[in-house]
């Protein structure tokens, strides 16, 4: 594993796709502002009671709805345990899901491995530095994204991944 000490965090977008399927306009109305709230929590363990309370408030309605989500909830909030500035990027799996290609890009491009985890970095660190370089014109799916948010986004995934500080 490259990055042993990465957390894992669901999609909140697909969190909510899912909730406007599976409930009643009116449960999802009311399960979404909730659910904002909860977001807005800045301790982990708080979050993931509040998350599970709602869903227990909805489980007679939905039985196997709610379980799926409860089945998920410690994967729902990882993005608490991050810097405040960080978290607002990684609610979404856009921007990781991004990276994540690119990594598999560079992998691909290797022959399907990579040396070290320093060679790995050095790709990576190329492909950063061209990021920069093209005006954020490279393959990583930022559409969702102002340029200064993604700047923001890519230096602290940066700083928590490879303890990368970008020198701009």
């Amino acid at each position: 594993m490259l990055f042993p000490q990465s957390l894992h965090q669901l999609c909140i977008v697909h969190l909510k796709r899912n909730l406007y399927r599976n409930l009643s306009k009116e449960d999802y109305i009311v399960f979404k502002q909730e659910l904002e709230m909860i977001f807005l929590l800045t301790n982990y363990t708080e979050a993931v009671d509040k998350f599970q309370s709602l869903c227990d408030r909805f489980s007679t309605k939905y039985p196997s709805f709610m379980d799926s989500l409860k089945k998920d909830v410690l994967l729902y909030f990882q993005f608490i345990r991050l810097p405040i500035d960080t978290r607002k990027h990684l609610k979404t799996t856009n921007l990781v899901e991004g990276i994540n290609n690119l990594i598999q890009k560079l992998q691909n491009d290797c022959g399907g491995y990579f040396r070290s985890q320093n060679h790995l970095k050095v790709l990576f660190m190329i492909q950063y530095h061209s990021f920069y370089l093209h005006n954020f014109s490279i393959d990583i799916p930022l559409t969702s994204f102002h340029k200064s948010d993604s700047v923001k986004a890519v230096n602290g995934l940066l700083m928590l991944f490879i303890g990368y500080v970008p020198p701009f």
